[in-house]
């Protein structure tokens, strides 16, 4: 089991207070990568060294972690969050 990036907890499903809602670590480096440019899928997995299939898996995972529906959204949420800056 991994922990959150941001406060150590369990990534099991519990949302606390958190601002990155116990978001794994690969988690919240693929978020930090949907923020940074707007970069396709397939130049994220690229960065990453994941394959493309892998960051449309975490995207949703993240998604739904945050209560979000689309990048744009995601985006949003990490700067009012101060995730991303």
């Amino acid at each position: 089991m991994e922990s959150c990036v941001n406060c150590g907890e369990s990534t099991s499903p519990h949302f606390g207070g958190c601002p990155m809602t116990h978001l794994s670590r690969r988690e919240a480096a693929l978020l930090h990568e949907l923020c940074a440019d707007g970069a396709p899928n397939k130049i994220i997995a690229y960065r990453m060294d994941l394959a493309e299939n892998s960051i449309k898996v975490l995207t949703n995972r993240i998604f739904q972690k945050v209560g979000v529906g689309n990048r744009a959204e995601l985006v949003v949420w990490a700067f009012r969050n101060g995730v991303a800056r």
